[in-house]
């Protein structure tokens, strides 16, 4: 859910109503475009250019974590921005616990720690580290190793440092929060031993986010391990993606509330992540199916919709005062509620802990 920028597919995936800016070369006057015509308007277009999967979707994600950073708050009192993890461990532990959501969500994180092998003395990156939840419990249970959390959201920067120093002052030399662009950071090959992405990849560029997985293969160490937890779409999503009838028309409207609400231009299409790690030089490659164990946390969402979201709108001046906030959080609403309609098609989206291992002496590859 946290960092930025805006992913791309080619002519064949318009939406059947797009308007295109009147400064593109040679398309000027047109301002709509039927799905009949796609193939006719594609061999117009210039080689270099490709258009959004969903045009008429221009997430401004680093807007969009501003604006909404108090609908988070009502989500996690820690200020997690990701969904829980839940391990069934018997029914008398599945009674007790399957309406905590608070330990859920700690225990993704957990899942992320045991992945990465997490080791004494080692450096691990966090790309897209939101508030820093993670990175908080990341330095309470590994005081010897390292960690930097990185985001391109320059509120959540210091917002991650301030609620370190308050929760756990002994670490500020072990964990550090800087603000960049995951895709293109600023940090030497090899820096780290391990790296991770807690449904923030979304935010990343291209359909297998190639910018993305090159950045995380130039930066660990050989043998690191990098973890990806995050949603991804299927073939059947991008088949079905733009038909209209019955559950499709159901299944392309949430999809599309989705994406606009949580700020994602197109979700990650697990086919094509998949060939990216593979391209990139990645090995031992592992997809497990998260869908049981994201699903307690992701039944918490109406309530929180019902209780926190719908009396920050009722109650708050800002709500009324700030037209730009208050159509952000309807998005983000929307959004929420639309997830769990998404949800239901897991044939087409799903939910994916990701894990794959750099070898050793390998060079990575131009995205």
């Amino acid at each position: 859910m946290n960092t930025a920028s805006t992913s791309y597919d080619t002519i064949k995936h318009l939406p059947s109503i797009v308007t295109v800016p009147s400064n593109m070369t040679n398309l000027a006057n047109i301002t709509r475009v039927s799905h009949n015509s796609s193939n006719s308007l594609s061999s117009s277009l210039p080689n270099s250019l490709s258009v959004p999967v969903n045009a008429n979707i221009q997430p401004d994600v680093i807007s969009y974590y501003s604006e909404t950073s108090e609908d988070y708050r009502g989500w996690s009192k820690s200020y997690h921005m990701h969904f829980g993890y839940f391990r069934f461990n018997g029914w008398g532990h599945f009674i007790k616990n399957i309406w905590r959501l608070e330990p859920q969500l700690n225990q993704a994180s957990e899942e992320v720690f045991q992945k990465l092998a997490v080791k004494e003395g080692g450096h691990y990156l966090d790309m897209g580290c939101g508030y820093g939840a993670t990175a908080r419990l990341f330095a309470k249970q590994y005081p010897k190793s390292k960690l930097t959390g990185i985001s391109l959201v320059a509120s959540q920067v210091q917002e991650a440092q301030s609620l370190l120093k308050a929760e756990s002052p002994n670490s500020i030399n072990k964990v550090d929060f800087k603000k960049m662009d995951y895709q293109d950071t600023a940090f030497a090959d090899e820096s780290f031993d391990g790296v991770y992405a807690m449904e923030s990849a979304c935010h990343g560029r291209g359909e297998g986010r190639g910018e993305f997985l090159a950045e995380a293969f130039r930066l660990l160490k050989p043998n690191g391990t990098l973890v990806v937890h995050d949603a991804f779409t299927s073939k059947l999503h991008k088949k079905e993606l733009h038909k209209t009838t019955g559950l499709n028309f159901i299944y392309n409207w949430a999809y599309h509330w989705l994406c606009k609400g949580w700020a994602v231009e197109d979700y990650i299409n697990k086919e094509a992540f998949e060939a990216e790690l593979v391209r990139q030089g990645f090995q031992e490659i592992h997809f497990k199916n998260a869908f049981w164990n994201v699903l307690p946390s992701a039944l918490h969402m109406p309530r929180i919709i019902l209780t926190y979201f719908l009396q920050k709108m009722l109650f708050s001046k800002d709500f009324y005062r700030n037209k730009g906030l208050r159509k952000q959080r309807i998005n983000h609403c929307l959004g929420s509620f639309s997830a769990m309609i998404v949800a239901l098609h897991v044939r087409r989206f799903n939910y994916y802990v990701v894990t794959a291992r750099k070898g050793n002496n390998q060079k990575g590859i131009s995205s």
